[in-house]
């Protein structure tokens, strides 16, 4: 992925699931499939209630 911006959206994603922030990660996810001329992002982990 080349786009500085989803770079950066990625990155907060990432941040944002390691976090436990789903509010936040659902945002970037949003964010980023709004994003124009972009490869699909990788999908961030998901995390259990086991890890909560």
């Amino acid at each position: 992925m080349t786009c500085a911006r989803c770079q950066k959206l990625t990155r907060d994603l990432k941040a944002a699931v390691a976090e436990g922030d789903q509010s936040k990660a659902a945002d970037c996810r949003i964010l980023i499939g709004r994003h124009p001329d972009h490869e699909p992002p990788v999908p961030a982990p998901k995390t259990s209630k086991a890890q909560r």
